[in-house]
């Protein structure tokens, strides 16, 4: 029978640790060495699995992503002045392909999108072949285009866009080939924008970094309201992420071009009160497109902050009331606009970096970041903070069924009182198993590893052995036989040398 001390040791064991666990890693791949520009996006172009850089300055290319990263050129020449100041990828034309949005210039018809050929009227197309893309205009912004940003804004599937910059904010919609726009100047600024559900009504509203606008719903024929957040930030770019997990959208905000402090402001629980909460991420930073991407997945959500022409740098949010953001340097090279998507299929949000025109290269990097068992190793997985506690007090306390993770599951049909976590802790070891309170048993295999915790094996260094010596003595066996019936007590120091297995099956009836 597993005993009540069993069970909360292997608990203890899955609690979380230091930040050392929270270590993130990237490796850099340099995919243009000549070519720079001030606006990057990253999307699956080719619709091969992977997202794809896309980078236009005085030209406009993609890299289609693999192992030498081929460069694509749709247009080699801009259509006006110069591809700037940012750029978005979406399906603009409902094909099930990805078009791309960007500005150009600050003359007349500066608003344009590129239409992808991969699904241009049920066809496969090429979209490698430059000459197949064909290129839209949108409309004048009355200045350069400094923010785009994309979204179905009214809920009528099609897709809307929201320009900004230079003292102008426009909403523009598209019917058929053409586009209306709606002029909110004067309730914006002209600063940077960005979009996102903040009152929870399921319409994309807009955020400035000093106000809101709730979207009225009809986007061009209604009045759109603007509520304060804090008037004397002074930043010029906006990001709306939860960063506290309490089911309401943050407001970050940070300068584009100079460095200075990053805030974010928790939103309370009436969005349309000024009482937006200020808090400091970073006193010296700046970004002139700030991202948010869950890097070392544990599921909240971390921030991308990038200076031009100096430093491209990750801050993970840690646990904390409220969190706790832990800084990552990527790079020592600019990171003007730089972008989030997974370039290499493997899961986890990489980074694409370079700076504005004439100042190459332009840079991909991969996150490498490997939480626990990910790589093979021994390492014991652990269980977030608000897991643990879930798991612990609904089984300790005999409480009815509970999903810690929130999930709306259905209990399991024969262990009507058991607390369940849904959710893979990592991804090659699901955890956790079902256990029923009343008789004190496991519904399903427990992996062993989670039995006992990690110790690092001792280095050569402390006890050398002669290189390639046949008499060198080998490594003593366990007292303790490993195996399915017998999981090796927790004051076992030493890990098996072979590949860990995932799950081995655990009989209760033996311990």
């Amino acid at each position: 029978m597993l005993s009540h001390p069993a069970i909360l040791a292997a608990l203890a064991m899955a609690a979380p640790v230091a930040s050392a666990q929270n270590a993130l890693v990237f490796s850099s791949i340099t995919i243009d060495p000549s070519n720079s520009g001030d606006c990057k996006a990253v999307a699956d172009i080719n619709l091969d699995g992977r997202a794809d850089p896309i980078l236009a300055g005085f030209s406009i290319a993609w890299y289609e992503s693999g192992a030498s990263f081929a460069k694509h050129v749709i247009r080699p020449a801009v259509v006006n002045k110069e591809f700037t100041t940012d750029m978005q990828a979406a399906d603009v034309d409902g094909d099930g392909d990805i078009d791309i949005i960007v500005g150009d210039g600050a003359g007349a018809n500066n608003i344009l999108w590129f239409e992808n050929p991969r699904l241009r009227n049920g066809v496969p197309g090429d979209p490698r072949i430059g000459t197949d893309w064909i290129v839209h205009i949108i409309g004048t912004q009355g200045n350069t285009v400094h923010d785009i940003e994309v979204g179905d804004m009214d809920g009528d599937g099609v897709l809307d866009i929201v320009t900004s910059g230079h003292g102008i904010t426009k909403v523009w919609k598209r019917s058929g080939q053409s586009w209306s726009f709606n002029d909110l100047s004067a309730l914006t600024g002209g600063a940077g924008i960005v979009l996102s559900d903040i009152n929870r009504n399921g319409l994309l509203d807009i955020a400035t970094p000093t106000a809101w606008l709730r979207n009225p719903g009809a986007l061009l024929g209604s009045p759109w309201t603007r509520f304060p957040i804090d008037q004397t930030t002074h930043g010029d770019e906006c990001l709306l992420v939860d960063l506290n997990r309490d089911g309401r959208l943050d407001l970050v905000t940070c300068d584009a071009h100079s460095r200075g402090p990053v805030y974010w402001f928790e939103q309370p629980a009436d969005a349309t009160s000024p009482a937006w909460t200020r808090r400091t991420i970073d006193a010296n930073m700046a970004s002139h497109h700030p991202e948010a991407a869950d890097f070392n997945s544990d599921g909240r959500p971390d921030l991308l902050l990038a200076v031009e022409l100096g430093e491209v740098a990750v801050y993970l949010n840690l646990p904390g009331s409220p969190p706790i953001f832990e800084k990552t340097t990527v790079a020592l090279t600019g990171g003007h606009n730089a972008r989030i998507g997974d370039m290499n299929a493997d899961g986890r949000p990489d980074i694409l970096a370079c700076d504005y025109v004439g100042n190459p290269p332009a840079t991909v990097y991969l996150n490498r970041f490997c939480p626990a068992n990910c790589d093979g190793s021994t390492i014991v997985p652990f269980l977030s903070s608000n897991d643990f506690t879930c798991f612990l007090s609904a089984f300790t306390q005999g409480s009815p069924f509970a999903n810690c993770d929130g999930s709306t599951t259905p209990p399991h049909p024969q262990h009507p009182r058991l607390p369940v976590l849904h959710r893979p802790l990592h991804p090659r070891l699901s955890l956790i198993p079902t256990l029923d309170h009343a008789r004190e048993e496991t519904a399903y295999p427990i992996p062993r590893r989670v039995l006992r915790p990690h110790r690092p094996r001792r280095q050569d260094a402390d006890h050398p052995q002669p290189q390639g010596d046949p008499r060198a003595r080998p490594r003593k066996k366990p007292r303790h036989p490993g195996g399915p019936s017998h999981p090796p007590p927790p004051h076992h120091r030493r890990s098996r040398a072979s590949a860990p297995q995932d799950l081995i099956p655990f009989s209760p009836a033996t311990v």
